[in-house]
């Protein structure tokens, strides 16, 4: 979700953000109810509105709560998707263990598109354990059991 500008309307300043939903729906600009409560005292639902309503309700595809519009990125997305009537997409990840991933084997320890991502490396037979480092900085290593969980299935 990006913020974009403030929506003025009236001299105030309604929070308003694009948020990218992916999938058939791409970005939306969203914005708070607050400022479609006052598009509609101003005739929002007439069947000839205000041109200042119309310039102004045209420009946002969905209004959340005030309350929704302050949750995380991903609840707002949950809540337009909903909206939208397009189901949540389904994960690329897949979990697996250290153990049965391959060397080399790019895997991120949580289920999210900015986690880190760490390379499996060698079995460390002196520790029983598995070498591993991260991506973007090879002197970053750490030993963890073959036990531990990685996501894999990514796009990287």
């Amino acid at each position: 979700m990006r913020n974009s500008e403030p929506i003025e309307y009236k001299g105030i300043k309604y929070p308003g953000a694009y948020i990218d939903l992916g999938s058939s729906i791409g970005y939306r600009q969203i914005s708070v109810q607050s400022l479609a409560d006052e598009l509609a005292k101003d005739g929002l639902h007439e069947e000839e509105p205000p041109e200042a309503v119309t310039a102004t309700d045209d420009q946002i595809a969905y209004y959340v709560t005030d309350e929704e519009f302050l949750f995380p990125v991903d609840e707002v997305r949950k809540i337009v998707r909903k909206a939208y009537g397009e189901e949540e997409p389904p994960s690329v990840y897949t979990q697996k263990t250290i153990r049965e991933m391959k060397k080399g084997e790019l895997f991120r320890f949580k289920e999210s598109d900015t986690a880190p991502v760490w390379v499996r490396g060698d079995y460390v037979p002196e520790a029983k354990k598995f070498s591993t480092y991260k991506y973007d900085d090879v002197n970053h290593e750490h030993l963890f059991k073959g036990d531990t969980k990685g996501f894999i299935g990514f796009t990287f």
